[in-house]
């Protein structure tokens, strides 16, 4: 089965899906579902409803206009923030949704703070973690690389202005 297409409606709609009705391909599809007399069993009626889906489809697809797909923007991912993070983070917001709808339930309330203090202990941990390496790789990179010292640097500002950027 094919996923449902949406169709945007505007005023010249209804004229224009009249005329692909009225298209030839379609008349034929239309005269061979009227003609077409079957017995009332479950497969005979299910099949002529998809025969009929497949008219009105086929004439929305021709006259109506699919509304464009927006991409969904995503936040620049933090370099420290791993897989691990993600599965985590993805877990506490899904208990945070069910401790939402079930607030008096200890079980629930007591399963979604433990998680939450994991995924927050886990979190300040990478993030340590990755300060640290990023002081050590500086540390090392300023005798033996100044170039790549310097361009580090660089990064590490220029990550430091779109952060400004985004939340002003």
């Amino acid at each position: 089965m094919l996923p449902p297409v949406n169709f945007r409606w505007t005023e010249d709609s209804p004229l224009k899906f009249q005329q692909a009705l009225l298209s030839p391909d379609n008349q034929q599809k239309i005269s061979s579902f009227l003609n077409n007399d079957s017995d009332c069993s479950s497969e005979d009626i299910n099949k002529k409803a998809q025969d009929l889906c497949d008219i009105f489809l086929s004439a929305a697809k021709i006259s109506l206009v699919t509304p464009k797909k927006t991409k969904k923007g995503s936040r620049p991912q933090k370099k420290w923030f791993d897989s691990d993070l993600f599965k985590m983070r993805k877990n506490v917001i899904s208990l945070g949704k069910i401790y939402s709808r079930y607030p008096k339930d200890p079980v629930i309330k007591g399963r979604y703070y433990k998680h939450f203090r994991i995924y927050n202990k886990c979190r300040k941990v990478k993030y340590k973690q990755f300060i640290n390496s990023m002081l050590q790789k500086l540390d090392t990179l300023r005798v033996e690389n100044p170039k790549q010292y310097w361009k580090l640097i660089n990064d590490i500002q220029d990550s430091k202005k779109r952060k400004l950027l985004f939340t002003n």
